[in-house]
């Protein structure tokens, strides 16, 4: 393991103009990503022509993100490489609250057996563990980064982009050092990463 690695993607379109939506983030196309690195204490941003760069840059690390296994990943990779193996270790905040508060082994189990409205309810999103945890708020919604990179307001999207890994890395460093984190209702959640 060479280093560790927050990050956060955008896309450039979002799944109401992508065929299969949610289903396809690949389709989305990967519009800009956003990468803290533990071991330099440096933030890098990439826009769309540094893709391979990216996918580069997080190889052989220990890739830590908010639901990055069941969506960046999947922005960034090929639909052939999804079920395979790829060159960085995963550890997934959303993934390890749902284990935790829900008892079932991933985001998508969570989603079948208790519904998208339960566990997508906002009091374990990003914004609502930050609220819940850290007194945070996200700076906007990544909904609109397509419009906004649409629109070549790049600027904004990577201030959006950069403060999700701000707040990604924040929650990790608390579930680090204390083992839990809060959510937007007051709940505590213990997490063992």
């Amino acid at each position: 393991m060479r280093d560790t690695l927050v990050y956060d993607v955008e896309v450039l379109r979002g799944p109401q103009d992508t065929e299969g939506g949610w289903n396809n983030p690949y389709g989305m196309g990967f519009g800009t990503a956003i990468v803290y690195d533990y071991t330099k204490d440096v933030y890098r941003c990439y826009g769309s022509e540094d893709h391979s760069a990216l996918i580069r840059d997080l190889t052989g690390c220990g890739v830590v993100s908010f639901n990055g296994i069941k969506f960046d990943n999947h922005v960034i990779l090929p639909p052939e490489t999804h079920d395979k193996e790829h060159n960085w270790d995963d550890i997934d905040l959303l993934l390890e609250v749902v284990k935790s508060k829900f008892g079932l082994p991933d985001v998508r189990a969570a989603e079948l057996k208790l519904g998208d409205k339960e566990v997508h309810d906002g009091s374990i999103s990003l914004d609502g563990l930050s609220e819940g945890t850290l007194g945070l708020h996200k700076t906007g919604h990544g909904a609109h980064a397509p419009e906004l990179i649409q629109q070549g307001k790049w600027a904004e999207v990577f201030a959006y982009n950069l403060n999700d890994v701000r707040l990604t890395r924040k929650l990790y460093d608390f579930a680090r050092q204390y083992g839990f984190l809060v959510d937007r209702k007051g709940n505590k959640i213990k997490l063992n990463i």
